[in-house]
């Protein structure tokens, strides 16, 4: 789980039906960064990679 998630609970109250809706994103890709070895986790891939600085075509060519 990711730990930007947040926890929410919805309660109902009432004697009537609470409709309610869920609208959320579930993008499967998360990167996360490891600032003291500067290397990256990707998911869904499950790798940890190193990253270099490139020029924006380099190998566009």
């Amino acid at each position: 789980m990711s730990p930007w998630s947040i926890a929410a609970q919805i309660e109902n109250n009432g004697t009537e039906p609470l409709p309610y809706y869920v609208i959320a994103d579930h993008h499967p890709a998360e990167v996360a960064t490891y600032p003291k070895t500067g290397k990256r986790y990707l998911r869904p891939e499950y790798r940890v990679v190193t990253v270099e600085d490139v020029d924006y075509y380099e190998g566009e060519e």
